[in-house]
């Protein structure tokens, strides 16, 4: 399960899988809203909206969800695209800069996608 945390209570050169940078609580849900639009997510099924018992979120009432509240897209599946959807703002920890290259992880010898 994924959380908001405050930057204050982690070593970002050594904390893994954080996401993202911002200023205030307001600017997270704000995107996470566009990445569940954007990837056709379950808003209710993302928890940025209450679900009501039977019936359909409002993004799949506008065929802009893909069922995961109704049952047309299985859970696995919806749970699967929203882990995989924000990786463009993982925060890469334990990268070193190289003047000579670029930012390389001194374990792996990688760089940053």
């Amino acid at each position: 399960m994924q959380e908001v945390v405050f930057a204050r209570d982690h070593d970002f050169a050594t904390t893994q899988n954080l996401y993202g940078l911002f200023a205030t609580g307001k600017s997270v849900l704000e995107k996470l809203r566009t990445i569940v639009d954007a990837q056709r997510l379950c808003a209710a099924i993302s928890g940025l909206e209450k679900l009501l018992r039977g019936r359909a979120c409002f993004a799949r009432q506008l065929s802009r969800c893909l069922g995961a509240c109704v049952g047309e897209e299985t859970l696995q599946n919806h749970q699967a695209r929203l882990r995989t959807a924000p990786e463009e703002l993982r925060v890469w920890y334990g990268l070193i800069r190289d003047r000579r290259t670029s930012w390389k992880n001194p374990t792996t010898g990688s760089s940053p996608p």
